[in-house]
């Protein structure tokens, strides 16, 4: 039997052998809908200089909900036949001998063109490039790497579509990375002669660790009240043992007073308060445990003698205890099972801040009847895939076009049931809610996570795709539960196959990785910006015409912050634009070109209503220029928006830039 050793290290084998390749390249066109296509396939294999920096990649601080779920098998096609055909476990999509290029449809040429995640062709779905200015360069040329620690075949047939090829390196080299967060000090390491984009902010366990996430919620809820009150209460222990007897002594005094004649044959233990126990920092449920008041207050009396006689020692193990919801929504024919969602939420940006909720989501069935007179059935309290999955009750989805079969479904068939059921009227209406949480929490943490991404990670483009975790009660009202950093990737079924793979593709595409113009051959370039390089003459080497980047002076600066904080001015005229400086075009440019590659993704932060963007003003610790730019910016018709945009690149006075130095060719 293959050892999970030996396993990564077959994963891991590098081709040495030099790369062959040919490929063919076609020039920039405008897509429609008729001429969509995805990328030739060849197979370019990149090589790799193992130094002191080569990265001992595991499959550690992944959210590991899908851990040893099976075989994480991928579908495949080749360019040829276009015939699909299942892959072993293990293996990948080749790798696109040619790098697709989209440009920027509101200013082609002050904004370097990004690089297209196409959807594995497994997936069956195009990316529509509708109205974009896309070409292909030959991907050896561009020589464009990305870096992983986790096997995964969603993550690697991702980067395979788009032409990207794997690197060990773990701080240069690489220009996108799908890897294991690193500490805050250790952003400056990130070296590269190009753009890197990493996946991570620093400290993200903020709100990523249970016990953290209770403390910054908790803070909040002393704040701003019970706009704060979709996390269950809970104590971190033992530091708050006191809080949590006083707590358990309120719940012993509602049960003697509304059961006054209470005793053990009353039945009324089906009613008693229950509490949940979790280690502040793991997966897979281990260490979870549903409590009874009785089971709470053994465990608060044994703790407290731990701790005395511990306070030398100090090994006591901090646990976090929250009251556990025990009116879930509960779905079955006959059966009534208790479930959860995994939704993902993506943050492109902390200053300003934009935030992105995934479309598709998956809810996980627990797979015994739920019941709270046996909370030590963790097959009917439990939702974790890792503690289902050995359950004899656990049935896996076979098929992803059935999204509601099994033991996992899909959010888009988990809300078609509700609405079939006459339990659910208005989709929106729960969506709004959770749109507010996600968007709360977040904003929770953004103080701390802004202030050290400009003390650590300025110079660097970061990411984060969170895995939020809620539950739903019997009246359909969303409970915060968890929130994930690196959620699990894990594709154990036809399911989470689709999903996961939609997820990881339209998460890079979202993200934006940059090209140089400079670097695009000029042959690659479509014809309808030659009009805007510059050729130098006897070289045949153009230079990119760019619009000035001179800072405007003081007053201007003054009167722009001021119209942007003014509350009496909703939006911007022709009067804001002569005050908008370079910096304040790139924020505005780039929330709406993500938009255009959003893909899956919805933003709900800035909301597309403008009250819903300023309903959540008052939750943030200081009020951003660049969130109040963005707001305003979007409150302003979009017809509107254009035709400031058109005349803005119309007016501005352009100059040349100087020639960049040429690309090392990467090995």
């Amino acid at each position: 039997m293959e050892t999970r050793l030996s396993l990564r290290r077959r994963l891991l084998r590098i081709d040495d052998s030099p790369p062959t390749l040919d490929p063919t390249t076609s020039p920039g066109v405008i897509y429609s809908r008729s001429n969509q296509s995805h990328s030739s396939i060849g197979s370019l294999q990149p090589q790799h200089d193992f130094e002191e920096e080569i990265d001992a990649e595991d499959d550690g601080d992944e959210d590991a909900d899908d851990e040893e779920s099976g075989d994480d098998t991928e579908m495949d096609s080749t360019s040829g036949d276009k015939t699909i055909t299942t892959l072993k476990p293990g293996q990948k999509c080749p790798t696109s001998s040619v790098v697709k290029l989209v440009f920027s449809r509101s200013d082609p040429l002050k904004r370097n063109p990004t690089v297209c995640f196409d959807y594995p062709l497994s997936l069956g779905v195009v990316r529509d490039y509708s109205g974009q200015v896309v070409t292909t360069v030959d991907a050896q040329k561009l020589q464009l790497f990305y870096r992983t620690s986790w096997e995964r075949n969603c993550v690697k047939n991702a980067f395979a579509a788009a032409g990207l090829h794997r690197t060990r390196k773990k701080w240069t080299v690489w220009h996108l990375a799908w890897a294991k967060p690193v500490p805050k000090t250790e952003f400056e390491k990130f070296r590269g002669e190009h753009p890197q984009v990493f996946n991570h902010f620093p400290d993200p366990w903020v709100i990523g660790r249970k016990d953290r996430l209770m403390k910054v919620l908790a803070n909040c809820r002393r704040r701003f009240g019970s706009s704060y009150d979709f996390y269950p209460e809970g104590f971190s222990l033992p530091g708050q043992m006191d809080s949590f007897r006083r707590a358990l002594e309120r719940n012993e005094a509602f049960i003697t007073g509304t059961f006054p004649s209470n005793n053990k044959g009353s039945g009324t233990s089906a009613i008693e308060p229950l509490w949940i126990i979790k280690p502040p920092a793991s997966a897979c449920g281990r260490g979870i445990r549903v409590l009874t008041h009785q089971d709470a207050c053994k465990m608060c009396e044994d703790t407290r003698k731990i701790s005395r006689k511990a306070k030398k020692s100090k090994n006591t193990k901090p646990m976090i205890v929250q009251k556990y919801v025990s009116d879930p929504l509960l779905l079955g024919d006959k059966q009534r099972y208790k479930f959860d969602l995994r939704l993902y939420v993506l943050v492109t940006s902390l200053d300003p801040l934009r935030i992105y909720l995934f479309q598709e989501g998956i809810a996980r069935f627990c797979t015994a009847p739920y019941s709270v007179k046996n909370p030590r059935n963790r097959f009917a309290h439990l939702t974790n895939y890792a503690i289902n999955k050995r359950s004899n009750g656990f049935v896996e989805n076979a098929d992803d076009q059935q999204a509601d079969a099994g033991s996992k479904w899909s959010l888009s068939a988990l809300i078609r049931s509700l609405q079939s059921q006459q339990l659910l009227d208005n989709p929106e209406t729960l969506m709004r809610q959770i749109r507010a949480i996600v968007c709360k929490t977040i904003i929770a943490a953004e103080a701390h996570l802004t202030s050290l991404f400009h003390q650590f990670a300025g110079r660097t483009n970061c990411y984060e795709l969170f895995g939020f975790d809620l539950m739903l009660d019997s009246k359909l009202r969303p409970w915060l539960i968890e929130v994930n950093v690196s959620p699990s990737l894990m594709g154990g079924s036809p399911l989470d196959r689709r999903v996961k793979g939609l997820l990881l593709s339209d998460t890079l595409h979202l993200v934006g990785l940059q090209v140089q113009i400079t670097s695009v051959p000029r042959e690659n370039i479509p014809a309808n910006l030659y009009g805007s390089l510059d050729i130098l003459p006897d070289t045949g080497i153009y230079r990119q015409v760019r619009r000035s980047k001179t800072m405007r002076g003081n007053s201007a600066n003054r009167q722009l912050h001021e119209a942007v904080q003014d509350p009496n001015i909703e939006r911007f005229d022709a009067s804001h634009l002569d005050l908008f400086s370079a910096s304040d075009w790139d924020i505005v440019r780039a929330m709406d070109n993500e938009m255009d590659r959003r893909g899956h993704f919805d933003r709900i932060f800035p909301a597309s209503s403008p009250y819903e963007t300023a309903s959540y003003s008052r939750f943030f610790t200081c009020q951003r220029y660049g969130n109040s730019l963005c707001a305003k910016w979007l409150q302003t018709p979009r017809p509107v928006r254009q035709r400031l945009v058109r005349q803005q690149s119309a007016g501005n006075v352009s100059q040349v830039l100087p020639l960049s130095r040429s690309r090392k060719n990467i090995r």
